[in-house]
């Protein structure tokens, strides 16, 4: 079988923020079609799209005024992470910076209910905290309704304008709060106070004047809860076997629609908030393909309740947007973009087989396995063992360019959903806190084993991969057991635990502190677990990889992680991409990231 280049692989055009006008009629959407993420609009019957955005930069959170006479947006400069907001006309004209703050965070948190003007939330007064503030269209200025030393996230905002906050404390635990603009004061309404929680994904249903939201309150796996805007009468509606995401609330607040993950497969529901029962929400044929919201993406609905957008995506066609009449008696869905990659053949596309395996302390882990698109190829395979980032965060089934690559050059994937992962209850999420490359990196390998042991993998042929906490995972796989990997490629990964805490941004160090390790009370251990410490222990050849403006991890830890393989004369190799964030975006820096890493895998897995 012929091997596909990353120039022709990497060409497809996704589809990242969207958003649907007030009257359903147009669709405003982010993708690459220009080679960088810019935004474009469509009409949500189809047809042919239209850039309205030259950013050339990484645009994201794109929102409709309820007027639907604006737009706001995110974008950032070469991935720095140093949002602003931009507002523009749908016809793509009067594009114009609205909040901006040098050196400083700051993101789109909602309209007003009559689009008058939107909410901000941002660091700029401290860099360490999250403020909340309104901008007024009329007046083009700011008005900051919530400083403290809290990182507030606006959650959503009451008829009578008081606001839903979270304080961000970890990822586990976001308490939740009404603060009043009148009174200036906050009232928590955690549903379990002083009980660390998870709670997002927060609305007001105009039905029946309650908030309804996700959360793990009084339980392992996350349900939709409700309650009083004042904390009162908490309840579950809905907790079952399988962790629940995305809630959105139709614009009258009686159907919730909702994704439902079940090991990393996602399914989309919905539920008759005001009735008590399932509503049918079916996909039609296309659920057989796999089809799955994406995570992070909520749908989208028109001010009617008429027409919903989606972004969908199959394990063989990249995210799509979709639009769905709710009101017409099947519900038709149509598919309004066609992002697949051209001269591309679908036969490289597989979904992966989910497989099952006991870690070393007995604990049920999942992973999902990818065999070489070439079916002439038998195993034992050349397997990569997928590191995947978060570490707080979920491998899923769905389309994944950079494993289906990697399938088409001859490689088996596996990617395990080591303990910490997300999607399996908050239990399994939280035993990744201060054990980091612990036991997480053991269940990796009891996967590796359990391919080994039925013949789908060969000890000799495993390289190590993976990017943030995932590039992370390689450095400690490659010191840690440095017999077991022929190579590795690791892209902006921590090298060093106590550097990294010390240069994660400002706003992160408490929680990073919490989930990685305290630098004076757990030193032993961080340095165990520094990779950076122990390159003397090293025999794989490594390829690093780095965005120059990266906001998360900073550039000095793969340069450390470098300089210290060299004192100890070992192969590295070290690309950095000046105009990079924490992540590859545009077209072109996928193509160069993926040619080096083949062309190392080549070199060394042969």
């Amino acid at each position: 079988m012929e091997k596909i280049s990353p120039e022709k692989f990497f060409r497809y055009r996704s589809c990242g923020s969207f958003d649907i006008d007030p009257t359903g009629k147009l669709v405003a959407f982010v993708t690459n079609i220009s080679g960088a993420p810019d935004l474009w609009t469509i009409p949500s019957s189809g047809g042919w799209p239209t850039q309205i955005t030259y950013n050339g930069e990484i645009v994201s959170h794109v929102s409709f005024s309820p007027r639907g006479d604006v737009i706001a947006y995110q974008k950032d400069t070469q991935g720095d992470e140093q949002h602003y907001i931009r507002l523009i006309t749908p016809s793509g004209e009067n594009d114009e910076v609205a909040v901006k703050y040098d050196g400083a965070q700051t993101h789109f948190a909602g309209w007003d209910e009559k689009g008058d003007g939107f909410y901000v939330c941002s660091n700029q007064r401290n860099v360490a905290a999250i403020d909340v503030g309104y901008f007024e269209l009329k007046s083009r200025k700011v008005t900051w309704l919530v400083q403290d030393d809290q990182q507030n996230a606006l959650q959503c905002i009451l008829p009578d304008k008081r606001l839903v906050i979270a304080h961000f404390i970890s990822n586990d635990n976001l308490p939740l709060f009404v603060f009043n603009p009148k009174t200036g004061k906050k009232k928590e309404i955690t549903p379990a106070k002083g009980v660390p929680c998870f709670s997002g994904s927060v609305s007001f249903s105009k039905n029946d004047k309650r908030l309804y939201f996700v959360t793990d309150a009084g339980g392992d796996v996350p349900g939709i809860a409700t309650m009083n805007p004042d904390g009162s009468d908490f309840r579950f509606v809905l907790q079952g076997r399988w962790e629940i995401d995305n809630l959105t609330l139709s614009h009258d607040g009686r159907i919730g629609y909702y994704s439902e993950n079940r090991a990393g497969r996602f399914r989309p529901r919905a539920y008759d908030l005001a009735r008590g029962r399932e509503v049918p929400f079916s996909v039609g044929k296309l659920l057989a393909t796999g089809l799955t919201f994406i995570t992070g993406l909520s749908p989208r609905i028109d001010k009617s309740d008429r027409k919903m957008a989606m972004v969908l995506n199959t394990c063989d066609s990249p995210p799509s947007i979709f639009v769905m009449d709710l009101k017409s008696k099947k519900k038709a869905l149509a598919r309004v973009t066609f992002n697949d990659p051209v001269g591309v053949p679908k036969s490289i596309f597989k979904s992966p087989e989910l497989v099952s395996f006991k870690a070393r302390d007995g604990i049920k882990v999942d992973g999902f396995f990818w065999t070489p698109a070439d079916e002439s190829l038998k195993p034992p395979y050349k397997t990569i063992l997928w590191f995947h980032g978060g570490p707080q965060a979920q491998e899923i089934d769905g389309y994944n360019s950079w494993h289906s690559f990697f399938n088409s050059q001859g490689y088996a994937v596996f990617a395990p959903n080591f303990r910490g992962s997300t999607g399996y209850g908050r239990d399994f999420n939280l035993r990744i806190v201060k054990d980091w490359g612990g036991e997480c990196y053991y269940d990796c390998k009891a996967g590796m084993e359990m391919l080994i042991e039925r013949g789908l993998s060969r000890r000799d042929r495993i390289a190590a991969v993976g990017g943030s906490y995932g590039g992370y995972m390689v450095l400690r796989a490659i010191t840690h057991d440095p017999d077991y990997y022929r190579c590795a490629v690791e892209y902006f990964g921590p090298a060093n635990l106590f550097s990294f805490i010390e240069t994660v941004p400002p706003s992160w160090r408490d929680a990073a502190i919490e989930l990685v390790g305290d630098p004076a009370l757990d030193k032993e251990m961080l340095e165990e677990r520094s990779p950076a410490l122990h390159t003397g222990r090293i025999k794989a050849p490594l390829l690093v990889i780095q965005g120059a403006k990266d906001w998360r991890v900073a550039k000095a830890e793969s340069e450390q992680m470098v300089a210290k393989m060299k004192q100890s004369k070992k192969h590295v190799e070290y690309l950095c991409i000046e105009d990079a964030g924490h992540g590859f975006h545009r077209t072109e820096q996928k193509i160069l990231v993926m040619q080096r890493t083949v062309d190392f895998l080549e070199k060394y897995m042969e």
